[in-house]
């Protein structure tokens, strides 16, 4: 900003002026007010009749103002119910600042917060998620309130002082399936998530027993984890079982000529065929014959076994167990 005089001061005599920004709450006048790195102040005098003075603006909303005097009159904070320039700055109706002329002494405006509020979420096994919430950054110098909105209505409100974090925020499991972070009723950026199941989490396991007239398969789902959907099939049936945390869900088919049932654990991408073999059964699977020894596998599941593929012995069968989509190993 240039200013110019029409006329020299008296010899001796020196006029001081500064220009000022501030981070702001708005684009219009707004408190509190924080400077915005170093008012630049001059002074005309003498023969003197122009200076020059420049300041930085903040990339956020801001306030900028060029006032009679140095910089022991700049005010910061501006705070509601403080002190103001009023009529210090140029252009001002009363004096000093009605002595100048052209545009007015003064600018608000900016296009976005003075804030850097930011998200960032953590899966639980139990279906939940943790949101936190983060102020901190460059130009962070003011509150930030973030409404946290899950579905089926579920929402809350936490305010994150400036250079602070709020990691203390969980969705429930119910509504983890769409959660938003906002501020000032717009989603921040990266602000979106949706539950997925962490790795780390331990898996259900799935135990059999089987004798020549009944096929028995129990799902048991290890507390700490989120409820899961088990779909048991043998032959032309299928029973399905929600899996409570800690809970165990076991179903029990009649002993077919089937050889194999299927487990399948649709949210986890699992399906586990079970071998039914159990012994001594006359025109059963087993035959009556002695099954030699270890794991009776041929064929393309005896490349299962060997890769890591799934393998139970249960009381009274012997069973193989492969996943189909992804291998892991149960307990039985």
């Amino acid at each position: 900003m240039k200013l110019e005089g029409n006329l020299p001061l008296c010899e001796g005599a020196e006029q001081y002026f500064t220009l000022v920004s501030y981070f702001a709450p708005r684009p219009q006048f707004a408190t509190p007010q924080y400077v915005y790195g170093s008012p630049d102040s001059d002074f005309l005098g003498g023969t003197q009749t122009e200076i020059e003075l420049n300041v930085e603006v903040p990339e956020c909303y801001t306030q900028v103002d060029l006032i009679w005097g140095g910089v022991d009159e700049v005010i910061d904070p501006l705070v509601e119910n403080g002190p103001r320039y009023g009529s210090k700055k140029l252009g001002d109706r009363g004096a000093p600042g009605n002595r100048s002329s052209g545009p007015p002494g003064w600018y608000n405006g900016g296009d976005k917060n003075c804030t850097t509020p930011a998200s960032t979420f953590a899966s639980n096994c139990d279906g939940t998620v943790t949101v936190s919430l983060s102020n901190d950054g460059k130009i962070s110098r003011y509150p930030v309130e973030f409404e946290v909105r899950g579905e089926n209505g579920w929402s809350t409100k936490v305010t994150v002082d400036p250079g602070k974090a709020n990691n203390e925020t969980v969705v429930p499991a119910e509504n983890a399936g769409k959660i938003e972070v906002l501020v000032d009723g717009k989603v921040i950026e990266g602000g979106t998530y949706t539950w997925e199941r962490p790795e780390d989490c331990p898996l259900p396991a799935v135990t059999t027993e089987a004798d020549c007239e009944k096929f028995t398969l129990t799902a048991t789902n290890p507390e700490g984890n989120s409820p899961v959907k088990v779909e048991f099939t043998y032959g032309d049936k299928t029973e399905t079982r929600t899996v409570e945390p800690g809970k165990s869900e076991t179903v029990i088919f009649k002993a077919g000529d089937e050889e194999t049932a299927l487990v399948v654990l649709p949210e986890l991408g699992l399906e586990l065929e079970v071998v039914y073999a159990p012994e001594g059964c006359d025109g059963g699977t087993g035959g009556g014959e002695e099954p030699p020894p270890g794991l009776p596998v041929t064929g393309a599941a005896a490349g299962g076994i060997a890769a890591g593929a799934i393998a139970l012995l249960a009381i009274g069968a012997v069973l193989f167990v492969m996943a189909r989509r992804r291998r892991i190993h149960f307990t039985a």
